[in-house]
């Protein structure tokens, strides 16, 4: 959630209660983004997108590239921010940060030159490794991941070979639980889109359940953890979109509820 800098500060002052209120930088819109490991907090610009670094004193708030522009997705790991991010020569790209300068760079050109491979979706980190969306022409729109090094940004699985990517941009609803991650993608060129699980591996990386099966997508989504399950939204024939849950495995994912009987949802 994207939180303005002066609501921090605020909240602060209201703690305690001494406080003076100290100008950090005028007309930045910042917002914030992630604390670092450092103690530093990590901020993006609402007027131009760069990232920023501040140990909330002014000499101490300063721009980490003027070049690079952080868009959508991302993810901390291992105290370093993993992001979506564009620059005139990569395009947008999968960028890190450490909260210095030098530390602010592209992690891997997957599109080299300027077209850049568009990394979407939620990103969510498992077992070391940040996990998002990745488009190439050879491959289309995939699940990809990075432990924060070129060589080890790679793709998980091509699930529909080809060309065609196996879902749209923002449309994986790509999340963790900790122990799997779980998304939303076509099981064929002619089926729909369906619940998928992956351990992070090729090998394991397949469909958990073909809730709507055929042509027909049952769409999962909003998936929230609880109690050793996670819920989710999906679509079927019969019952139309309702409460479904999972515990990873196919006998264990089932409808929670009708909470509308019949077919509307």
């Amino acid at each position: 959630m994207r939180k303005s800098l002066l609501i921090t500060i605020l909240a602060m002052i209201a703690v305690t209660g001494n406080a003076q209120v100290t100008l950090l930088k005028a007309n930045k819109g910042f917002n914030f983004k992630y604390l670092l490991l450092s103690g530093k907090t990590l901020m993006t610009s609402g007027v131009d997108s760069t990232l920023w670094i501040t140990d909330a004193t002014p000499d101490g708030t300063i721009q980490l590239s003027p070049t690079i522009k952080a868009t959508d997705g991302a993810a901390l790991l291992n105290g370093k921010y993993i992001f979506s991010g564009t620059t005139a020569e990569t395009g947008e790209e999968i960028f890190i940060s450490d909260g210095t300068v030098a530390g602010t760079h592209i992690i891997k050109d997957i599109i080299a030159g300027a077209t850049g491979s568009a990394p979407a979706d939620h990103f969510a980190v498992l077992n070391g490794f940040v996990y998002f969306t990745d488009s190439t022409a050879a491959s289309g729109r995939e699940l990809w991941r990075t432990d924060g090094t070129s060589e080890g940004t790679t793709m998980v699985k091509d699930i529909i070979q080809g060309t065609e990517g196996s879902n749209g941009a923002d449309s994986f609803n790509l999340v963790s639980n900790g122990n799997f991650l779980l998304f939303a993608a076509k099981t064929t060129n002619n089926n729909g889109v369906e619940l998928y699980k992956s351990d992070g591996t090729e090998g394991g990386t397949n469909v958990l359940l073909d809730i709507n099966p055929g042509l027909p997508s049952s769409d999962p989504n909003y998936f929230t953890a609880y109690n050793n399950m996670v819920l989710f939204l999906a679509k079927t024939a019969n019952e139309g979109v309702e409460l479904w849950k999972t515990d990873g495995t196919p006998g264990g994912t089932s409808l929670v509820k009708d909470i509308r009987e019949g077919t509307g949802d």
